[in-house]
C-alpha cells in the first residue's frame, strides 16, 4: 500500500477504501483520497504515518471468471519473471513527458499508454545475467535483481548504478527506483 504496488495496468489504489494510521500518537482514519496516491507512492512513503489497518473494497465476480484472469496472469508471467529471491520491478516506468527521445520511435503501446516500461529501457541495455558478487540481473527480465547467491546490499547497488548510468548513456533517461533502499 506505501508504495502503490501494480501489475496488469491496475495498483493497490483501485481497491482500498479506506485505511487506519497512527500519526505523531494519534490514530487517524483517512480515506482513499486521502491517502493521495499515485504511480508506486502514498502520502504514507514520505510523512512517516504508520499503516495500521486497510479496509478493501473488492468488486464481486463470478467465481469462474475470477479462476480465468488468474491462469491468465500465471501464464503470462511463466518464463517471464524470476524464480529468485527479488524485491520486483526495480524501476519505475518513465513516463512519455520524461521522455528525452523521440517518441515517434518507440513502439506504439507505449505511446498509447502514456509511459515506457522500465523493463523495456533494462533489456534494451543487454545486461540480463550480469553478476556482481550474489547480486544478479534476472535472465529472465531485466527489471528485476535477484538474489541469486547470497547477495550483499552493496553488491546490489553497484548493479543499480551500472544500469542507471547504462539507461541515461543510451537514452538520455534518469531511472527511478522503485524499490525502496534502505541504508
Amino acid at each position: 500500500m506505501r508504495g502503490n504496488a501494480g501489475a496488469f495496468g491496475k495498483d493497490i489504489a483501485h481497491t482500498i477504501s479506506k485505511a487506519e494510521i497512527w500519526r505523531n500518537g494519534e490514530v487517524l482514519i483517512l480515506d482513499n483520497a486521502q491517502c493521495q496516491f499515485g504511480y508506486r507512492e502514498s502520502l504514507f512513503k514520505f510523512n512517516g504515518d504508520v499503516v495500521l489497518r486497510t479496509w478493501f473494497e473488492l468488486q464481486p465476480s463470478n467465481r469462474q471468471d475470477i479462476m480465468t484472469k488468474v491462469q491468465e496472469y500465471m501464464k503470462h508471467r511463466t518464463g517471464r519473471y524470476p524464480h529468485k529471491p527479488s524485491a520486483g520491478s526495480f524501476f519505475k516506468n518513465v513516463k512519455l513527458a520524461k521522455w528525452p527521445g523521440d517518441i515517434k520511435a518507440l513502439p506504439e503501446l507505449f505511446q498509447q499508454r502514456g509511459t515506457v516500461p522500465a523493463g523495456w529501457i533494462t533489456e534494451q541495455l543487454n545486461l540480463k545475467g550480469t553478476q556482481i558478487g550474489g547480486a544478479r540481473i534476472s535472465d529472465e527480465h531485466g527489471n528485476f535483481i535477484v538474489n541469486y547467491e547470497n547477495a550483499k546490499q552493496s553488491e546490489v547497488l553497484q548493479l543499480v548504478e551500472m544500469m542507471k548510468e547504462k539507461a541515461y548513456n543510451k537514452f538520455g533517461v534518469e531511472l527511478e527506483e522503485e524499490v525502496e533502499i534502505v541504508k
